[in-house]
């Protein structure tokens, strides 16, 4: 059960792609006592979880082999809630999968992207481009997008900012500056 939706599913799919469910299904149960998720009356109940990800998560499992993206409208929304649910149990060739789809996909605000790069902990190159845009951008960032980055990360974009040819940055010396330690004359 995720929030109010009571899910039937196979257990096939949770058992070979994620130790977390492998290992809370294998403990033995001692004769007479209920087997929780074996009938509705006792379901799993998965706390903390949005349907609307698992959702995306069963969509993968049952019918991402005929239909190989969901729609256009919601595939943000599908790859970022499997991507939130294969991390925290451990699927990581879904959670590969589907930060490849993410990091395709383009999105109007820059933010977006970034954000997602700075929770999961990728590398800056996962948002390169979105990178290289709030760099060339004439407008100043806003409070909100500035308090979504670190102290060093600030210190980068900024210095890149205040380069005389901003425009036309290169997505290579984005890359070099957000990539190396911050040296003090970055900061002059």
């Amino acid at each position: 059960m995720v929030e109010s939706t009571n899910f039937r599913v196979h257990r096939y799919h949770f058992i070979r792609e994620s130790y977390v469910f492998r290992d809370m299904f294998s403990p033995p149960v001692p004769a007479g006592d209920s087997v929780e998720g074996q009938s509705t009356s006792n379901p799993i109940i998965l706390e903390q979880i949005q349907a609307e990800d698992f959702r995306s998560l069963l969509w993968f499992f049952y019918d991402s082999h005929y239909d190989h993206d969901p729609a256009e409208a919601d595939r943000f929304g599908t790859w970022k809630g499997i991507l939130r649910l294969s991390r925290l149990w451990g699927i990581k060739r879904l959670f590969k999968l589907a930060s490849e789809k993410l990091k395709a996909l383009e999105l109007s605000d820059p933010f977006i992207k970034i954000g997602i790069a700075l929770e999961y902990k990728f590398s800056p190159e996962w948002a390169l481009p979105e990178y290289v845009a709030i760099c060339r951008r004439p407008e100043a960032l806003k409070m909100s997008e500035i308090a979504q980055l670190s102290q060093e990360m600030i210190v980068k974009v900024a210095a890149l900012r205040e380069r005389p040819q901003r425009g036309s940055l290169s997505s290579s010396a984005v890359c070099d500056m957000l990539m190396k330690p911050l040296a003090w004359d970055d900061c002059l």
